[in-house]
């Protein structure tokens, strides 16, 4: 460690010469020493050894200050020099560790934060002017609608006048498969069925405390009208149509209603080909449960899926 003012007076040859080696062990240590040289130049460098990690500084271009570049340490090994960071303000960043998914952001004026990972799935969403950016979850969107009208071509209506419980079919009877869809896997779906019903009471009734009954169901089996096989388990939904008469009526009658059923289920196992049907039944054989189409009277059955995903159409 040595220093000079880097001025070689004339004197005799030893001393002169032991006045050149001093010189020449201060450049060599880049004028090492606990305290500045007495001599200094602008770009000239000085290891400050006053503290431990020693610094290395260099001399403004005024000559009029110490510019800090880096600390010099003792590894153990052959190694990199520790430059010092520059400030936000000059291309750093102020952080000194950073996690894979780390992402660097301005908290303030001339100020860098950072912003670890969030959760699998999430996005980053900025909280306005003057607020922090944060992660968040995907809102549930709707990525894929159908409304699909029952495809008769004149006036018509689906009929169960029996006690048991049938899948809708039109008054015939004749057989319709029921409408399908592909569930993705990781969505949820919303059913939506909107019909008008009635129920047609024969004359000498006595309807009190009687339903007709209306349910909404969705499953991997296809169904056709007229079927009185379905799961349970598959219900979306159940309806009851009531009628409360004490006294028969003398002569025919039927109540009219407008009717939604609605019901929803998430797709958790893989991609599956869904059937959508509703079935009906009175429980008694002097009521017939209607449910009528026609140009005024629209049968509709809507699907919507939920999810985070890209848009697409259910075809």
């Amino acid at each position: 460690m040595a220093q000079h003012d880097f001025n070689i007076a004339n004197a005799g040859g030893a001393t002169v010469r032991a006045d050149i080696n001093n010189v020449l062990s201060a450049i060599q240590s880049n004028n090492s020493g606990s305290s500045a040289p007495s001599s200094t130049v602008a770009g000239m460098f000085w290891l400050d050894t006053s503290a431990d990690p020693y610094v290395l500084k260099i001399r403004d271009k005024g000559n009029n200050h110490w510019l800090k570049v880096a600390d010099v340490t003792d590894p153990g090994s052959d190694g990199d020099l520790q430059i010092v960071a520059p400030l936000e303000t000059k291309g750093g960043t102020g952080q000194t560790s950073y996690t894979q998914g780390d992402i660097l952001y301005s908290d303030g004026s001339n100020s860098l934060a950072k912003l670890g990972a969030g959760t699998s799935g999430q996005f980053l969403k900025t909280q306005g002017s003057g607020a922090n950016p944060t992660w968040a979850s995907v809102p549930q969107t709707v990525v894929s609608y159908e409304a699909r009208q029952f495809e008769f071509s004149s006036a018509t209506s689906y009929e169960n006048g029996a006690a048991a419980e049938l899948v809708a079919s039109r008054g015939t009877n004749s057989s319709a498969v029921v409408p399908s869809f592909t569930a993705v896997q990781g969505r949820t779906y919303q059913i939506v069925f909107n019909f008008r019903a009635y129920i047609d009471m024969d004359a000498g009734v006595n309807s009190s405390g009687r339903n007709a009954i209306f349910r909404l169901y969705y499953g991997t089996t296809s169904r056709s009208a007229g079927d009185s096989t379905y799961a349970g388990t598959d219900m979306l939904m159940k309806m009851h149509i009531g009628r409360d008469l004490a006294t028969p009526s003398t002569s025919a009658s039927a109540s009219y209603i407008g009717c939604t059923l609605m019901g929803s289920f998430y797709q958790s196992a893989s991609d599956a080909t869904t059937y959508v049907y509703f079935t009906s039944y009175t429980g008694d054989g002097d009521k017939k449960v209607l449910v009528y189409h026609g140009a005024s009277n629209p049968m509709f059955l809507s699907i919507t899926g939920y999810t985070g995903d890209l848009t697409d159409i259910i075809t």
